[in-house]
């Protein structure tokens, strides 16, 4: 008994990969998430506090992990990035996650976003589902013309999230977003679902 509680811990470790962070396209969150093993598919919707999307936003990222490097891209109704993601703890040798961030978007008006800054996070183990709590604090360069007050310059944001992840790969994840701008600040809340296999490449 107590060696199938272990394989099954094991296998829920090593289960899919951690879900890839998703470039600040405008309106969405940033996932300050580890590393992926192998590819990830993720569909997201969000809900920013601004009138970038009638409603909500809906985007699609792909993103894969080869060793500390994490690449991830994506296309949205709001906009299009990409995202590098480098892991200062070795990838799949213990619970935490620690990593480094930049990216860039864009937008079809020209407006430019770029994160950097670094998250953390803890995959938790259990029978069934993986448990990932992330926490991330960056700056945030916004373009001139954005169209908010304040655009041009650099800005504090933060967000923090939860994911979890099945023995199959198939997960699921929300995330709270915040951007500290002069006037008024950009809060995002965002959820999606997400598929993460590793197909020994």
């Amino acid at each position: 008994m107590r060696r199938q509680v272990v394989s099954i811990l094991a296998a829920t470790l090593l289960a899919g990969a951690a879900p890839e962070a998703q470039s600040q396209v405008r309106g969405f969150p940033l996932y300050p998430a580890q590393v992926p093993r192998g590819l990830s598919v993720s569909g997201d919707v969000a809900f920013p506090s601004d009138d970038v999307c009638p409603g909500a936003c809906a985007g699609v990222t792909i993103a894969g992990g080869f060793g500390r490097v994490g690449v991830s891209v994506a296309a949205a109704t709001s906009g299009f990035g990409g995202l590098l993601t480098l892991s200062l703890l070795s990838p799949g040798r213990g619970p935490f996650g620690l990593v480094l961030q930049g990216g860039a978007s864009g937008t079809s008006s020209g407006a430019v976003q770029a994160p950097f800054g670094a998250g953390f996070s803890v995959w938790v183990p259990t029978p069934l589902v993986s448990i990932q709590p992330s926490i991330g604090v960056r700056g945030q360069y916004m373009s001139p013309g954005d169209g908010f007050e304040g655009d041009g310059a650099v800005h504090a944001g933060f967000s923090a999230g939860l994911a979890l992840t099945l023995l199959n790969g198939l997960g699921l994840r929300a995330v709270y977003d915040r951007v500290f701008l002069t006037g008024d600040d950009l809060s995002t809340f965002g959820v999606g679902v997400f598929f993460s296999f590793d197909p020994g490449l």
